[in-house]
């Protein structure tokens, strides 16, 4: 039958090709038949198969994949299969389009590239450095050979950098689901420093800072202001504010006075305000020389008065001995009280005081209200 095309007649004809020495060099088609092939045959050359079903002696079982024994051998194992849905390594039913079990993807090269067929993400890795993990085309974290993670920077700052981008992103974000309160454990060489956000209550939505041993130390309030706990008192103990300014120290308010310097400023504490000022009369206009305008704050209700220095004074409306002012309560106005002879205590209080051409210069020490 050599160089001869051979048509079977039927689709159940059977030829046992075993009893033929054989060499199919033209195009042999078998359609719908059961054909055996024996060790006797040479050459098949050209051969075109359509709905043919082979079966092997070896016994290659259904989904799987097929290969060479030790022996050379057609065989096939459970842990190699294909079911049409995906490859499965260790797995005899694949449900995903490549599934590994109990076993390691292993890479024989230290240089290694992961990546969709997009390239919008990616984990690449040169062993000796980093392991990087790239998303949107652009690396977003890396942990490096040294146990670092740099997160949205590839710069190496500690044991976790993190970057933000733009001013209006957060650099990180922590959050306790289903607690009330959150907590933040800060550890380093010296002991143990503990942090939370917030208490058992949801409304209190306080930074506390504890220390090793339990007790709070410091609390940053929601609504501002910082609690020192270091005393019984709390509402003594509370730093709610911190500022420094400016103000304008005046005579009377809407009077033609005029200065040739005014100079005012102040630094706030909590609720106490230190208010240094420097003012120099030009000409007066006003019939009220007795009281300098225009704290920066109300004074607090303290039930009597609050006394400040007065450092310096030169060409007052009256000769004093001394000179001291004092706020009032519920008030932004600086009053003063003098005495006119060396043996007086106070003689005078609201004695004139500006006219043209006096400097005063002073600070107000008094406690604000809230």
């Amino acid at each position: 039958m050599a160089g001869v095309p051979y048509t079977f007649a039927t689709a159940t004809t059977s030829i046992p090709l075993s009893q033929l020495d054989a060499n199919f060099n033209t195009t042999l088609t078998l359609g719908n038949t059961s054909v055996g092939l024996g060790n006797t045959v040479t050459t098949i050359g050209n051969l075109t198969l359509t709905n043919v079903t082979i079966s092997s002696a070896s016994g290659i079982a259904a989904n799987t994949v097929a290969y060479a024994n030790s022996s050379g051998v057609l065989s096939s194992s459970t842990n190699l299969s294909y079911n049409g849905t995906g490859l499965g390594l260790g797995v005899s039913a694949a449900t995903q389009l490549l599934q590994l079990h109990n076993g390691n993807l292993y890479f024989d090269t230290a240089n290694y590239v992961m990546w969709d067929a997009g390239a919008s993400w990616s984990i690449t890795s040169d062993a000796s450095t980093k392991l990087a993990f790239a998303a949107g085309g652009s690396e977003r974290m890396r942990i490096a050979s040294n146990g670092h993670v740099s997160i949205n920077t590839t710069t190496d700052s500690g044991q976790l950098t993190v970057s933000a981008t733009g001013t209006t992103q957060q650099a990180g974000t922590f959050a306790s689901a289903g607690a009330s309160y959150f907590n933040l454990a800060l550890s380093c060489g010296l002991g143990n420093v503990n942090m939370y956000l917030a208490s058992a209550s949801t409304t209190d939505e306080s930074l506390r800072f504890i220390n090793s041993g339990g007790s709070e130390v410091l609390r940053i309030q929601k609504t501002g202001g910082i609690t020192f706990n270091n005393s019984s008192a709390l509402t003594n103990s509370t730093l709610n504010d911190y500022e420094t300014g400016t103000w304008t120290p005046v005579m009377n308010p809407g009077s033609t006075t005029t200065y040739t310097s005014q100079t005012g400023r102040y630094t706030k504490i909590g609720n106490m305000v230190y208010a240094y000022f420097a003012i120099t009369i030009n000409a007066i206009n006003t019939a009220n020389t007795t009281k300098l305008y225009g704290l920066p704050f109300t004074s607090y209700n303290a039930g009597t008065v609050q006394t400040s220095p007065i450092c310096y004074w030169v060409s007052a409306a009256t000769a004093f001995t001394y000179l001291v002012g004092y706020v009032e309560n519920n008030s932004t106005d600086l009053s003063f009280a003098a005495g006119t002879t060396a043996s007086q205590t106070i003689s005078t209080n609201g004695p004139a005081v500006f006219g043209s051409g006096t400097t005063l210069i002073g600070t107000a020490i008094y406690q604000a209200t809230f």
